[in-house]
């Protein structure tokens, strides 16, 4: 007994220990030489037995506390110690090769450029092949107003083996402080904390703090705003109450406004952080940070129409036709109250700090040039253009081309023309992204690109103007600008179609 009562301490003592002499020891340990914008970049190092690493790969829930390392590019130590936890995180991104991870540390640190924190995320960008989406999302968010969350691009070492370029972040919740409650509409129900009366999964962030009385209040809040917003008079039909009473639609357009000029695809729909004030004599539902934007910008693995510069997605009814769900900016733009802030939103705020926002984080890109090739090359699944250089030249043309589409939109004086672009297909890669709104000058051509994959011989315009909608189908033609523009489908068209859905059938 008195012998293996001496070995479980000895072991307990080399569990102890081995981090420890690894945290200390790995200082002097000889590194593979940096690429040359490194320098800049954060070196975040995970020791563990490989036993463990595999398990991170397969579980997400999976918890364990590595040896961890964080130093900046030169080298300096920053943190030094045992993690608390490190575990998976998301959802579509971990089905990916390159996963995304949250990390919890004993102390509080301060990293370069970033508020103090103990918990951080690791964005994996496996969606986003130049590696600033997230950046642009995060960096817009706080010049708006809306808060959101630090970040710095670290490169990750497990067991001194290179795993990637990571966007390493504080959380985003850690900026709602004074705000009420924190709400996330993240379109998955296994993460709700309560599914509302009209089918949105709503998760309430650091929920363990509230009563659940507390809980109830804020469940019927949400409820009364979704039911009043959802209303073609924004009046809620059991009290009468009237959604711009009990939101602060000044906040709900700014962050709209934000989330539709990056065209992302979750906005609305998922992705969507709320607050909600509960103080005596005030209930109202507010606007979060933007979060998840790493499909947005003309992301090749976006829906087609989404990449298309001259198009509301945000405020589209991106559902199937029998669902009752169409997204929360759906709703909102349907009030002309809303769409007025909005404007107003855009041409005080979202101009101007888009522009700042894009030139940061192009010249980011630019700085983390050789580090993002490097990911590329241990990633070739995630890379779709043949050079990072052009991945971002991609961003930026589509970006450029969105604020140009916006401001003649604000500034029009010509009428506007609403047309509902319609996928009337199965897909199984977008089931519910059927109907994007195009918004457009009466009188003017209008081109959309879509991907080549997406023209179907379902593909059809619905044009309402004065209430008239077009009957017929149309399809969609290649053209020099490499865009599409509306053109009647002929006979020999459609026989065309068929033989081409034939040769992709086999």
């Amino acid at each position: 007994m008195a012998q293996a009562a001496s070995i479980r301490r000895y072991c307990r003592l080399l569990a102890v220990s081995l981090p420890l002499w690894w945290m200390a020891a790995c200082r002097d340990t000889p590194r593979e030489p940096l690429p040359s914008d490194e320098d800049t970049i954060l070196r975040i190092e995970f020791r563990m037995n490989e036993a463990a690493w595999a398990q991170h790969q397969e579980d997400r829930s999976y918890k364990s506390r590595p040896a961890t390392v964080l130093l900046t590019g030169r080298g300096d130590t920053l943190y030094a110690d045992e993690a608390l936890q490190l575990k998976g995180r998301g959802n579509s991104t971990w089905q990916e090769r390159k996963k995304p991870y949250s990390l919890r540390l004993h102390d509080t640190i301060t990293l370069p450029g970033m508020r103090a924190s103990s918990r951080y995320i690791l964005l994996a960008n496996a969606f986003d092949e130049s590696f600033i989406r997230n950046a642009v999302g995060l960096q817009l968010s706080q010049r708006c107003g809306l808060g959101g969350a630090d970040y710095a691009y670290a490169s990750l070492y497990v067991n001194n083996q290179y795993k990637g370029l990571y966007l390493l972040t504080t959380r985003p919740t850690e900026t709602c402080t004074g705000k009420g409650a924190i709400l996330y509409i993240s379109g998955y129900e296994d993460d709700a904390t309560f599914v509302s009366r009209q089918g949105t999964s709503v998760s309430l962030k650091e929920g363990k703090g509230y009563s659940q009385a507390e809980r109830e209040r804020i469940e019927r809040i949400y409820n009364l705003f979704e039911s009043a917003v959802m209303q073609a008079d924004g009046t809620d039909p059991e009290t009468g109450t009237y959604y711009a009473d009990i939101a602060d639609i000044g906040e709900l357009a700014v962050q709209y406004a934000a989330q539709e000029v990056t065209g992302n695809q979750d906005a609305g729909a998922g992705s969507v952080y709320l607050t909600c004030r509960t103080t005596s004599g005030e209930e109202r539902i507010g606007a979060g940070p933007l979060w998840d934007t790493d499909l947005s910008l003309n992301n090749p693995r976006s829906p087609a129409a989404c990449k298309a510069a001259e198009v509301l997605w945000a405020a589209s009814p991106r559902r199937t036709k029998e669902s009752a769900q169409k997204g929360l900016y759906y709703y909102l733009w349907q009030h002309e109250d809303f769409r007025e802030c909005a404007k107003k939103a855009y041409c005080d705020c979202i101009r101007e700090a888009m522009r700042q926002t894009l030139d940061s984080c192009l010249q980011e890109a630019e700085r983390i040039t050789n580090a993002a090739e490097r990911d590329r090359r241990l990633y070739p699944e995630n890379v779709r253009s043949r050079r990072y250089s052009e991945a971002t030249a991609r961003l930026k043309d589509y970006a450029e081309r969105r604020m140009a589409y916006f401001d003649r939109l604000v500034e029009e004086a010509s009428p506007m023309v609403c047309i509902y672009l319609c996928f009337d297909r199965k897909d199984t890669v977008h089931p519910d992204n059927k109907e994007v709104m195009l918004w457009v000058p009466a009188g003017e051509e209008t081109t959309l690109p879509i991907a080549q994959d997406y023209r179907h011989i379902g593909d059809y315009w619905v044009l309402e103007a004065t209430g008239e909608r077009l009957p017929e189908k149309v399809c969609f033609t290649q053209t020099e600008r490499a865009g599409l523009h509306i053109s009647p489908l002929t006979r020999a068209g459609r026989w065309l179609d068929r033989k081409r859905r034939a040769l992709r059938a086999l």
